[in-house]
């Protein structure tokens, strides 16, 4: 089995409904939803679990999946913000590996990066046949997962010429964390929503963090106050389609570069 990790329901929604899952028992405070079918002579099993968003949601949410499934491999997959100029919304970031910096920005700095969480490497190498199978535009690098979004271009732009992150995100290296202790093959991957340059409004970062977050209220009411706004968060609200239907595509031909119809896996997902 595959175990997907991820903080939203709206990061794997169109994952969810290609690849036809259905709810599935899980512990109170998150969702979990299981899909079983084959390819040919062979069965792919995944469950995709929304955590919530933040480290210790995810990491609870990875060690649940773990106990319980014994899966194959675990993947954290989501949104990400880009620390790179030449990374371009609904483009795919393959983590090479995973770091966490805590505490306010101020005091960041190359020794604050926690210790690396890698991925496997047959799992990385599977997954690059896959983007590379299924032509998405992909970057390989290092991902850096923060304890608050990362709102500002300067702060993106920081991050990756000092510290060498191509993306960020705040869940991957706790569901890391996790399946390194367990001892179970890890990936993450993060579909660029916000590229470098873009700046974030405020409401984002002080959104509901539950699995099953609306957006559409908060986003009205700051359009109320910010009418002249519109026209930067329908561009995000395009780059949000294009970051999911990048993940859901990858994930469905990675799965199948797994199985070798083309494995059974678990995949964790955050809200």
């Amino acid at each position: 089995m595959i175990v997907i990790v991820a903080a939203l329901y709206e990061e794997v929604s169109t994952l969810l409904r290609r690849g036809r899952f259905r709810s599935a028992k899980g512990p109170a405070g998150l969702s979990a939803y299981y899909n079983h079918h084959s390819v040919g002579h062979v069965i792919v099993d995944r469950m995709v679990i929304v955590s919530g968003a933040g480290a210790e949601k995810a990491k609870a949410a990875a060690e649940w999946a773990i106990a319980e499934h014994r899966p194959e491999a675990v993947i954290s997959l989501g949104f990400g913000g880009a620390c790179r100029e030449d990374i371009d919304a609904g483009d795919l970031v393959l983590a090479t590996e995973v770091r966490r910096l805590e505490g306010k920005p101020f005091f960041w700095d190359e020794k604050s990066l926690g210790e690396a969480v890698t991925p496997g490497h047959e799992l990385l190498t599977a997954a690059r046949s896959a983007a590379e199978v299924a032509s998405i535009d992909f970057f390989m690098g290092r991902i850096i997962s923060l304890p608050t979004v990362a709102k500002t271009a300067a702060m993106k732009l920081w991050l990756g010429k000092v510290l060498g992150a191509a993306a960020v995100d705040m869940e991957s290296y706790y569901v890391g964390q996790a399946a390194a202790a367990a001892g179970v093959p890890f990936l993450a991957v993060r579909g660029i929503v916000d590229i470098a340059s873009l700046e974030l409004p405020d409401f984002v970062a002080n959104m509901d963090t539950g699995p099953a977050v609306k957006r559409l209220r908060p986003v009205a009411g700051y359009l109320l106050r910010t009418p002249s706004e519109v026209g930067s968060l329908s561009r995000l609200g395009r780059s949000a389609f294009r970051a999911r239907k990048s993940m859901a595509v990858f994930v469905d031909e990675l799965s199948l570069e797994m199985t070798g119809a083309r494995t059974s896996q678990v995949l964790v997902v955050t809200p």
